[in-house]
């Protein structure tokens, strides 16, 4: 056996180690290691008909033609195979290869291909050795000598880019095949090429496709995509939690008027209830998001500086709803003498203590929750210790256990006897909270005899004054909350894109008397910005085109403008310290989170107000009662669900206005529509399409049209997956029946209790007022005018200018509004010269 057979088996017996030692381990079906694999199965077909051919040439002292093309193929499909790994490595791990040069790169090795298949060789012998002289051996030095300065010009071009081991490994291939055929031209006699394929597959193997950088790389992949998950699990719960918060704010400011204006005791109870569990929605769904901001990293502990007697009286004046129906009594022990203001994050012990009374309020049937707070004085912190104790019915040894931190994940079994929210995300946030701020959760609990829930936290002073009698001040405070207060010379603005928003917002400060202007966009804004002098401005972050974010730098930035120094609050779904404090480093005067209470709304406006404009109302924030005898007379009106309505809105102020709106906005909002769909394609056109359609869907909803909800539903799903065949499909159908209801609902144009004796000198007087207040650039003033001319009962031909005269004040546009007076003045004298003859 000679030495050259020698090397060549040497070099096969490595492929196969090779071989089967790669596919023992567990390895990602990528492109890379599809080449690898082809690598290795050329090679060793190649390291076998070079053998054979040897074999043959030795023993009867001949080349054999066959054999040798075969060698020469093989060979030129190993070098691609090898260029194409190469390639793809670089390009996985970051290097920015163009199209163009690894494509020409494998001219010369196609055309080496031909010349092997149909090109004549000629053998010339060296000593007992046949060596074959052809184009197609030109062809593969050629190709060796373009594939291996393409390698190298990618391997500087990228060399930061990529990491040190890839580096290595293309060095490795580099001098391998330069190594190679250098020795294999130089001594024509050495038979080198399958110890230069075995070296390169080796050293491959070696540094990149071993057993172990697998495991490592398949990790890193499951990583990869565990990552990815969470995030997309994150993102999909922040983008559901802020959907929902929508919804729930609409509930709680309708809900709200109903509490303050219904005069029946089982109609505010039923609004206490739906209160009730809108806020533990409201609650579950920060408790969620929380959960989620934790498993991806992104909660952090944002300390502030808070009051603790504010704090803990929020902490009872919320819970003592929950107590009132079920005949207990919370009693709260504060310790005197501890400090009032501390540096922590107050909305985290917040959560923390609502989650603890929750949990002691559902396990406790009769008796009492008392909530203890003491604390030991180190330095310039304070040891801190709250305890929940009541009188329920504890917790079992083997429920115990599934409360607690250490056997987190453990399988929870559920009894009659535990609560609900023991194995809730309640309590599981309140354990993550308190180990992020430094504590933990102790129970001690005796099944039948109630439980005592406590942690401690270490907060550093930063006021000493002594809280003092926590009872008086608990007094002071309901007693300051229930005057309430009116502001009728307060204008203020409210911008949000989303109508039921606003209204509710209004509907909030009904008893206020402050004069309220809206606006549904960043560019409204400044245009209103820019004519009028307002007190305060509330401002929704989440608008299309211009955000809060950008509306209030242009408002900053302008230095003619009447607002510049205005205060701006952020109205955001976004809750905690943290956003506090980014809108205050943005340049916002305050935020106020999503839904909206009256109490945290009405505290907010008197912050930044004069003293001198608040005038205090004994008794409350009430609005105009009113009798039920108005919905009996509903006509019947097709696709109209007059009860759903009626329990979305149930007042007659909130329900004549949110049919009102929806009927004038059908005309502007469907052109809108339109305009957008005649060019669908355009990615900007279909945001903005997908962000009126789901306004509508929601508006519809409200006021019971379930068809109309239904369609626009449909649009918007469309338009979240980028159907757009299905958005021209269907779109004309509803957009025709969205119009129908321009004169479905007319009835609502002026209310229910139209005057038929219109009082003509009056009306005529109102809708030149309308005139001369839009040329002062009045629009509010304008409106009020409108409204009173809405009183009277008018036939079609006034009532429809009336509707084109309110679009065109809307619209701000002045030489409209000229016309449409004009025409409207005409037809007024007209109609009270008719009656004057009758």
């Amino acid at each position: 056996m000679t030495v050259g057979i020698r090397l060549q088996i040497m070099s096969l017996t490595i492929i196969i180690y090779i071989f089967f030692n790669y596919f023992s381990a567990k390895r990602r079906n990528t492109t890379v290691h599809k080449l690898f694999s082809i690598m290795m199965a050329v090679g060793a077909v190649n390291i076998s008909l070079d053998s054979g051919y040897t074999a043959l040439v030795h023993r009867y002292n001949m080349p054999y033609d066959i054999l040798y093309r075969g060698y020469l193929m093989t060979l030129t499909i190993f070098l691609i195979s090898l260029y194409f790994y190469s390639i793809q490595s670089f390009r996985e791990k970051g290097a920015r290869i163009g199209r163009i040069l690894p494509n020409l790169a494998h001219i010369p090795c196609l055309l080496t291909g031909l010349f092997i298949m149909f090109a004549r060789i000629d053998f010339i012998t060296i000593g007992d050795w046949h060596y074959g002289v052809s184009i197609a051996v030109v062809g593969i030095h050629l190709s060796v000598t373009v594939y291996l300065v393409s390698l190298s010009a990618i391997l500087i071009a990228s060399r930061k880019r990529m990491p040190k081991k890839v580096r290595m490994v293309a060095v490795f291939i580099i001098l391998s095949i330069v190594v190679t055929f250098l020795i294999q031209n130089i001594d024509k006699t050495t038979i080198v090429t399958s110890i230069g394929i075995a070296f390169v597959l080796l050293s491959v193997y070696i540094l990149v496709e071993n057993p172990d950088t697998l495991l490592i790389e398949q990790l890193e992949y499951e990583k990869d995509r565990a990552n990815s998950a969470n995030n997309s699990k994150s993102s999909f719960i922040a983008h559901v939690s802020h959907e929902i918060r929508t919804p729930i704010n609409a509930i709680l400011g309708i809900n709200e008027m109903i509490i303050r204006e219904s005069r029946e005791e089982s109609s505010v109870q039923y609004a206490q209830d739906i209160s009730s569990a809108a806020y533990s929605l409201y609650g579950t769904i920060n408790d969620v998001l929380d959960i989620s901001k934790i498993d991806s990293g992104r909660m952090e502990i944002v300390p502030v500086n808070y009051r603790l007697d504010y704090l803990l009286y929020d902490i009872v004046s919320k819970n003592q709803s929950q107590l009132s129906s079920r005949d207990l009594e919370l009693f709260a022990e504060i310790n005197p003498s501890l400090p009032c203001e501390y540096y922590g994050d107050d909305l985290r012990i917040k959560q923390v203590l609502n989650n603890l009374l929750t949990y002691a309020v559902k396990s406790t049937h009769e008796g009492f929750i008392r909530l203890i707070v003491d604390g030991e004085c180190q330095g310039d912190f304070m040891r801190l210790s709250f305890q929940i104790r009541d009188t329920g019915i504890g917790i079992k040894d083997e429920e115990l256990n599934n409360l607690m931190p250490s056997k987190e994940g453990a399988n929870k079994a559920k009894s009659n006897s535990l609560p609900e929210s023991s194995d809730s995300i309640g309590m599981e946030i309140t354990q993550r909270l308190l180990r992020l701020m430094g504590s933990k959760l102790r129970i001690s609990t005796a099944y039948g005899e109630g439980s005592i829930l406590s942690f401690v936290l270490y907060q550093r002073i930063v006021n000493a004054e002594t809280i003092g009698d926590f009872d008086r001040f608990v007094q002071d405070q309901t007693k300051s909350k229930k005057a309430g207060f009116k502001a009728p010379s307060v204008r203020l603005l409210v911008v949000d894109d989303n109508s039921i928003n606003r209204r509710v917002f209004k509907s909030l400060l009904k008893g206020t008397k402050i004069k309220i202007d809206e606006a549904q966009s960043g560019f409204e804004c400044l245009e209103m910005l820019s004519e009028e002098q307002y007190d305060i401005i509330f401002l929704d972050h989440m608008m299309p085109k211009m955000d809060g974010v950008e509306t209030l730098k242009r408002i900053r930035s302008s230095r003619e403008h009447l607002n510049r120094n205005t205060p701006v609050v952020m109205l955001t779904a976004n809750a905690g310290a943290a956003y506090a404090e980014e809108y205050r480093v943005i340049g916002f005067d305050g935020y106020l989170s999503k839904p909206i209470f009256s109490e945290e709304l009405e505290r907010t406006i008197k912050n930044f107000l004069p003293n001198y404009k608040i005038i205090a109302s004994e008794g409350g924030i009430f609005g105009d009662e009113e009798g039920d005898e108005w919905k009996e007379k509903l006509p019947r009106i097709i696709g109209v669900d007059w009860s759903r309505a009626l329990q979305n809105l149930p007042t007659k102020n909130a329900f004549v206005s949110a049919f009102r709106d929806f009927r004038r906005s059908i005309g502007q909002e469907a052109e809108a529509l339109d305009f957008l769909v005649s060019d669908i394609e355009s990615k900007d056109n279909l945001e903005l399409f997908k962000t009126r359609i789901h306004a509508l869907k929601a508006n519809s909803e409200l006021i019971g049209i379930t068809a109309l909800e239904d369609g626009a539903e449909e649009l918007e799903r469309a338009a979240c997956d980028g159907d757009l065949k299905l958005i021209l499909e269907k779109y004309p159908y509803m957009v025709n029946y969205y119009r129908t209801f321009e004169s479905k609902l007319s009835m609502f144009e002026a209310g229910f209790s139209k005057r038929s004796d219109i009082d003509f000198p009056q009306v005529i007087a109102l809708v030149k007022m309308v005139g001369i207040e839009m040329e002062d650039m009045n629009k509010l003033s304008a409106f009020e005018a409108l409204d009173e001319i809405d009183e009277y009962e008018y036939p079609d031909n006034i009532m429809k200018e009336l509707i084109k005269l309110r679009m065109a004040v809307e619209d701000f546009d002045t030489d409209r509004v000229t016309r449409i007076i004009e025409a409207v003045l005409d037809k007024l004298h007209e109609l009270w010269d008719e009656e004057r003859e009758d």
